[in-house]
């Protein structure tokens, strides 16, 4: 760095250009699918769907595909959106048939896995239970039988 930079910053200025530069890192754009799948003539209810970020049925990804609408963009939006797919073979014969790329139907078979979130069980922390100190008259020391 330029001495003359070093000294016009100082240290102040260098906490407001790291924290300017956090800022600026920590923002995530969200994409607008049902904007870039308007460019592929899309039917109007789809782009309704993605645009109040509905999730998409079986038959809509079917429609995707078939207006060439990239693979990346459908998994996109799948990903934002955390649907999950229960599909059994003969939703994937009839995805593999109406001409569904394979990576698309790979990433539809692993959305169970993908987007699973493990449900928070509460931990409870109990102390062991005490032995009872008061026996039938038999038994050695504080334990008895």
């Amino acid at each position: 760095m330029l001495p003359a930079m070093r000294a016009c910053l100082g240290s102040a200025g260098w906490l407001t250009a790291l924290a300017w530069l956090s800022v600026g890192c920590a923002t995530v754009s969200s994409v607008n699918y049902a904007d870039h799948v308007r460019n592929y003539q899309v039917d109007a209810h789809i782009v309704e769907k993605m645009d109040g970020r509905v999730p998409l049925e079986l038959v809509d990804i079917i429609h995707l595909s078939e207006r060439k609408v990239p693979d990346s963009l459908i998994i996109g939006y799948v990903k934002q959106d955390r649907t999950v797919y229960q599909m059994n073979s003969d939703h994937v014969k009839m995805l593999v048939d109406e001409g569904v790329s394979k990576v698309l139907v790979d990433f539809l078979l692993s959305t169970p896995t993908v987007h699973f979130i493990q449900p928070i069980r509460p931990i409870y922390y109990l102390p062991p239970p005490m032995p009872y100190p008061y026996g039938f008259g038999f038994g050695v020391g504080y334990y008895s039988f």
